[in-house]
């Protein structure tokens, strides 16, 4: 009876620790694309929206009301992304601007997963094949990419998008973006 539950629970404890050396390994601060970057130009691109055919373009980072965006690589077979997800949602009800780009996915499970959990995307780039986010120089799910009023790539971060990251990373940026165009 014993051996029974230590069979049955094994390979649980197997998966929580493997998801735990991914999320650690994701945030870690050796990682070499986690940045701020040269400013660069966001790549040029027609894609779907994600809820319907329209078509979205570069234009949507381009002389923007805001002074910046984010630019958040997702799916819904990302188990990591789920994680990040609730602080997606945070971010988009203190006013930050963020837009969607669903790598590599089933447009269905995506559609359904966002009713389920919510969406914290002001628009949502479906990038079935993965053009857009091979041009971005995507490693993986999930990336997040701030990206300035004129369409230039500030900084990249892969992983889960954390308030320490957010703190450590995004706002000092964000900040100077700000009292640029303030100039």
């Amino acid at each position: 009876m014993r051996n029974k539950k230590l069979t049955l629970l094994l390979p649980s404890l197997v998966v929580v620790a493997m998801v735990i050396l991914l999320i650690m390994g994701l945030n870690s601060k050796n990682s070499a694309k986690n940045e701020r970057m040269q400013p660069k130009t966001i790549p040029s691109f027609e894609l779907s929206n994600l809820y319907t055919d329209k078509p979205l373009t570069e234009a949507l980072f381009i002389n923007q009301q805001n002074d910046y965006k984010l630019l958040n690589v997702w799916a819904s077979w990302c188990v990591v992304c789920k994680i990040e997800h609730p602080f997606l949602i945070t971010l988009a009800e203190q006013g930050v601007n963020i837009v969607g780009l669903n790598y590599r996915d089933n447009q269905q499970s995506a559609i359904s997963l966002l009713a389920k959990t919510g969406s914290p995307y002001q628009q949502v780039i479906f990038d079935g094949k993965g053009k857009l986010a091979l041009d971005l120089g995507v490693i993986g799910t999930p990336e997040t990419y701030l990206i300035n009023k004129h369409g230039m790539i500030i900084a990249r971060f892969n992983g889960v998008l954390t308030p320490k990251t957010w703190e450590n990373i995004f706002k000092p940026l964000i900040k100077e973006i700000t009292a640029e165009v303030q100039r």
